[in-house]
């Protein structure tokens, strides 16, 4: 609201320069540098989904190996492996590798702590730990990719050139309906494809939606009531499912008020 009105309301004013040739200069250096970050960010993100769904995948074939090799051990696996799903649904993700630390580590120690009494567990131990040597490897990519690439001094760049671009922008108004209307357009496009560069390289572009829609298949496979942060669950972002379910707020392994919802 404040860029249309600024775009209809802000005095008249005139720039003793070239303003075809500076306003062509201007918008394609921000075009080009925007468009760089966003492609880079993108990229990053992306492969940050792509691995968030491969540690999904590789918790559940974890549990499935688990009991196979020790069915009578399947309720302390159940135990580890729902503390630390619900612990990284609770910390961003640029945040959640290091922040979960114990309670993945916990899951390691299950995993190492396996026995098997048959032929069949023999067979399939060195299938659960190179499904936990794989969780290790993703996590390290994860605290990578999951990290922001657009600096303080990028945005402070971007900005100038934004700013820059606006005020030529409001400069070519003449009077009409028609250029007050493309002026606000103008402006709030440049502030959209900067505010959608934040998210992106924040990740929190449906960040929420698909980390959570995708994790609920943990829950799912290891038989736990699925789990919406209560934030979460008051945004109205995510849809909740038709059975009972758990909220709250996880903190730490010892600080967390995690509750059953009935439905």
């Amino acid at each position: 609201m404040l860029l249309v009105v600024s775009a209809f309301y802000l005095p008249f004013f005139k720039i003793n320069v070239d303003l075809s040739n500076l306003l062509t200069v201007t918008s394609l250096f921000f075009a080009i540098l925007l468009g760089f970050f966003i492609a880079t960010a993108t990229s990053n993100y992306l492969r940050l989904q792509s691995l968030i769904a491969e540690e999904d995948s590789g918790l559940i074939s974890i549990f499935n190996y688990y009991c196979a090799i020790a069915p009578s051990l399947k309720e302390k696996i159940v135990k580890v492996i729902d503390n630390y799903a619900i612990a990284a649904l609770s910390f961003e993700l640029k945040d959640y590798v290091w922040k979960t630390k114990k309670e993945f580590d916990d899951v390691n120690r299950a995993v190492e702590d396996i026995s098997f009494s048959d032929a069949r567990g023999l067979e399939l131990i060195s299938s659960i730990f190179e499904a936990n040597n794989r969780l290790f490897q993703t996590r390290q990519e994860v605290a990578l990719v999951a990290r922001q690439i657009v600096t303080y001094s990028h945005w402070i760049l971007l900005i100038l050139l934004a700013s820059l671009l606006s005020v030529l922008v409001l400069e070519t108004r003449d009077g009409s309906l028609f250029s007050y209307i493309i002026t606000a357009a103008l402006l709030i496009i440049t502030y959209l494809s900067l505010a959608l560069l934040h998210d992106v390289d924040t990740n929190r572009f449906l960040e929420q939606v698909l980390v959570y829609e995708n994790s609920q298949s943990i829950f799912k496979a290891i038989g736990t009531a699925p789990y919406y942060e209560e934030n979460i669950v008051k945004s109205g972002i995510v849809s909740l499912p038709k059975v009972n379910y758990r909220t709250g707020y996880y903190r730490s392994y010892e600080d967390n008020s995690i509750r059953e919802v009935k439905v």
